[in-house]
């Protein structure tokens, strides 16, 4: 690059276009594949400063969709996979149907409490982890235990075909041979069973036995092990008691493995959940611990920092993030942008945006990473010139919140029927033509007009937690807004029933859309 391109402060890049831009993935796991156009494990960034929280007792992340979550955890994958020293795992409840495999064994005779099943995931779990570190591969038990995997694959790694096979015949038991082995090795006595198989659930004691050895013994001192549960949102709604069992029972088992098994002895292993916030919200309510739980556990990815938004826009998390792939990408396209900052190299400030463009920007989301890259997903097609107009930024956004809407409606699913949610938003449009902040007996009105069956004020409520709604006041003569996604981690954002409410930007720009279509 010459002297004087440098010197002219990167005006030239206006030639550039962004036909080639690639920002990146909404799904994290897209960005973890060898062929993917950006690589998650050279984008990421700990901004949150998660993992300093992960290395103390807190074991479960929680965040809306779209966070960071599944980030973290490709991330932790990525790093366990080139560190010869660590050895991570995931278990998916997509993968696994636990649910299934739960109701499978009630309708056939062999009812059992669904924290034994999640008790022998983890454990078998990590016998898998520990088959994968080739230093061990010399000694004799963990042979058997191999062997002992293998033998009982079908309840080790419980895919469709498994099930399938389960309900035909109407067995949970396993081969129990190099088991026994192993156990007689160590423990110098019987296992205590003489059948050749039983039902997993059986030999849960001694198998947390054998697996605690292993680790206490110090095999390989500098090992660590990680399991991470994800995906427990599947299949997930409020009023079904199973569903919410289910995850009750795996945080419980979670925090006895962390807290009393591993943590307790020092052990180098950390079981990691993964849960967004609106079904932490659910469950937190169920059973009188699992708020304590939260409490004392939980790591919630909050992207909204209210003191860096006033002074000093670039050391928010959001920005530094969306500038490194900013960055990458006229890296690869050979176009100079400002280091120091280069979302002003993209999308330069003018008083169009009323000051900040990102700001601009950002108040259009809800605060998280994957509205960014949602954002700028039709780049490449749209060719804009570089640096982009105030237009293509309009342009932009009213791609963005038709992708928005259709996650916003995924996760209502978790509350509320099909027929409700679109239920909803016919009030909602509705409410929009009232062109001024509504009261909450507007919104009941309009949720009685298109015969709403889900329970009217609680409806309310979930749409401001889910910050669809927000309240609106005037203090001091001044208009001030209330949403749950601006909160504070301190201070929770909590309804007011007695303030009138406000769309956030989003749904506003959303609902207009519908409304000129109309039109």
């Amino acid at each position: 690059m010459s002297l004087f391109r440098k010197l002219s402060g990167g005006n030239e890049s206006a030639r550039g276009t962004t036909k080639n831009f690639f920002i990146g993935c909404p799904e994290a796991e897209g960005e973890s594949t060898a062929n993917s156009k950006i690589k998650l494990g050279e984008m990421f960034g700990d901004f949150l400063k998660v993992f300093h929280e992960l290395d103390s007792e807190k074991f479960i992340i929680t965040g809306r969709k779209g966070s960071g979550k599944t980030a973290i955890a490709e991330y932790i994958l990525f790093t366990a996979q080139n560190n010869a020293n660590s050895f991570c795992s995931f278990i998916k409840s997509r993968d696994l149907n636990i649910q299934k495999v739960i109701q499978i064994g009630k309708e056939n005779g062999l009812p059992f409490e669904d924290k034994l099943l999640f008790e022998w995931l983890i454990l078998t779990k990590l016998i898998n982890l520990f088959t994968e570190d080739n230093s061990l591969e010399d000694y004799k038990e963990f042979k058997d235990l191999k062997q002992f995997l293998n033998k009982n694959s079908g309840m080790v790694d419980i895919k469709e075909y498994e099930i399938l096979e389960i309900v035909r015949t109407n067995s949970y038991d396993i081969a129990l041979e190099y088991f026994k082995r192993v156990f007689s090795a160590k423990f110098k006595r019987d296992l205590g069973i003489k059948e050749h198989k039983a039902p997993f659930y059986k030999i849960l004691p001694q198998l947390q036995q054998v697996v605690l050895s292993l680790l206490k013994e110090n095999i390989s001192a500098d090992n660590e092990y990680i399991l991470i549960f994800d995906d427990l949102d599947i299949g997930f709604h409020e009023s079904d008691k199973n569903s919410i069992e289910n995850i009750t029972s795996v945080l419980r088992v979670a925090k006895d493995y962390n807290i009393d098994f591993f943590g307790k002895n020092g052990i180098n292993v950390k079981i990691i959940i993964l849960l967004r916030d609106d079904l932490k919200r659910t469950i937190a309510k169920y059973n009188a611990d699992t708020a304590k739980i939260f409490s004392s556990y939980e790591i919630p990815l909050v992207w909204y920092e209210h003191e860096n938004y006033k002074r000093n826009v670039n050391a928010v998390g959001l920005k530094q993030l969306i500038n490194k792939r900013i960055a990458a990408n006229f890296d690869k396209e050979n176009l100079f942008c400002d280091p120091s900052d280069p979302w002003q190299s993209l999308i330069r400030d003018n008083p169009q945006y009323n000051g900040d463009s990102f700001k601009f920007v950002i108040d259009h989301t809800f605060f998280r990473p994957r509205d960014l890259i949602l954002f700028f997903r039709t780049l490449p097609a749209n060719e804009f010139e570089i640096p982009l107009s105030y237009f293509d930024i309009r342009k932009l956004l009213t791609s963005y919140v038709e992708d928005l809407i259709l996650e916003i409606k995924n996760e209502l699913t978790a509350i509320f029927s099909q027929d409700d949610i679109e239920k909803i938003f016919t009030s909602l449009k509705n409410l929009k033509r009232l062109r001024t902040p509504f009261s909450k007996s507007q919104i009941l009105n309009e949720f009685h007009s298109v015969n709403l069956a889900y329970n009217h004020e609680l409806a309310i409520i979930h749409l401001f937690d889910y910050s669809i709604i927000g309240n609106f006041d005037f203090v001091d003569g001044l208009p001030r807004v209330y949403f749950k996604f601006r909160e504070k981690r301190e201070e929770p954002s909590i309804i007011n029933f007695e303030l009138k409410f406000i769309f956030c930007k989003a749904i506003e720009l959303y609902l207009e859309k519908r409304e000129s279509q109309r039109q």
